[in-house]
């Protein structure tokens, strides 16, 4: 059972939601990590929302520094939890979740694999304290699809859209199809039809997977703009994906215009390094070859500042600077 916070707990943790929205869309964490120190000196606060804050902390400054070095800095903070918390405390379960995320995007051989691993444990521990249908449940079941999609054996793109597309109902069910927690998981989903088309065994079933992709993408497009206007991080990462979903039915002028305004706007904190840089040179490589060749070179150096020079993110980025005649 879950202690009741104290007044002094939940004004701070008020506070902390506040300058972690300033810090989330300007990158400065100074004030939130004043705060983190506060909480250690505070003995009216108490373990699980100290770590929470810490928790917040490392989540942002996770944004600015190489995955490999963040995957540490969450296992020392996992471990820490571990040893004062209990099995079902909320904060617990989000540091276990921050961890995976890292190990997974971190790069190193067998890193997808152990991501996968990790999901799994934590959804079957949420299922096991929280029930199916809590939301926090459903992160977790959305985290696993991801892990699966990005680890890539034969069935895992399969699996990732069962699991996206049975979750997103659920969604939609509970919470309507307007909510933001709705929104999360169709993104994914979309980023996974994506995944699906440029994999898909014939051009029917690829043109069919990217379709569905560029229609869920639009809609989101249309309600997130209507909400929170046109430059937030998960509005940016539903025209990423609306671009790929282009590129992949091989309308690859829009692509290039859609990718070419996102890239006007500035860069948040958080978002996959290089993805659209990527994507512009994937979208120019046929009629603007040596632009094309500029946007891949900048997409290797950004990815190669996060992950391992053995990564599928940088090996992929390398491949298209080769083919487009540079050296890498």
């Amino acid at each position: 059972m879950v202690a009741t916070k104290s007044e002094t707990e939940i004004r701070l943790l008020a506070e902390v939601r506040t300058v972690l929205a300033y810090a989330a869309e300007t990158g400065d964490c100074a004030r939130l990590v004043e705060l983190a120190e506060q909480t250690v000196r505070n003995r009216e606060i108490g373990d699980s929302v100290r770590l929470s804050v810490e928790c917040d902390v490392q989540a942002l400054l996770s944004w600015a520094r190489a995955f490999a070095d963040s995957a540490v800095a969450w296992g020392r903070l996992e471990r820490r939890a571990a040893a004062l918390l209990p099995e079902d405390d909320p904060t617990l379960m989000s540091i276990r979740s921050m961890h995976a995320q890292y190990v997974r995007r971190r790069g190193e051989p067998g890193d997808e694999e152990l991501g996968v691993l990790m999901y799994q444990d934590e959804w079957n521990r949420r299922v096991e304290h929280l029930g199916r249908d809590d939301p926090r449940t459903g992160i977790a079941r959305t985290n696993l699809a991801l892990a699966l999609r990005e680890r890539g054996r034969p069935d895992d793109v399969d699996d990732a859209l069962r699991i996206l597309e049975e979750e997103t109902l659920s969604r939609v069910d509970r919470h309507g199809a307007g909510h933001p927690f709705t929104w999360r998981a169709q993104i994914i989903l979309a980023q996974t039809k994506v995944r699906a088309a440029e994999r898909a065994p014939d051009e029917e079933t690829r043109e069919r997977h990217a379709r569905e992709a560029l229609d869920i993408a639009g809609a989101l497009l249309g309600a997130r703009r209507r909400r929170y206007g046109g430059s937030d991080k998960s509005t940016l990462n539903a025209r990423l994906v609306h671009a790929q979903a282009l590129l992949v039915l091989g309308r690859t002028a829009e692509a290039a215009a859609e990718l070419r305004e996102v890239r006007t706007i500035p860069r948040r904190p958080g978002m996959d390094p290089g993805w659209p840089e990527f994507l512009l040179a994937r979208a120019l490589t046929r009629d603007e070859p040596t632009e094309a060749l500029t946007h891949a070179r900048k997409a290797l150096d950004l990815r190669r500042r996060y992950y391992p020079r053995g990564s599928r993110q940088v090996r992929e980025a390398r491949d298209l600077v080769r083919e487009l005649g540079g050296i890498a």
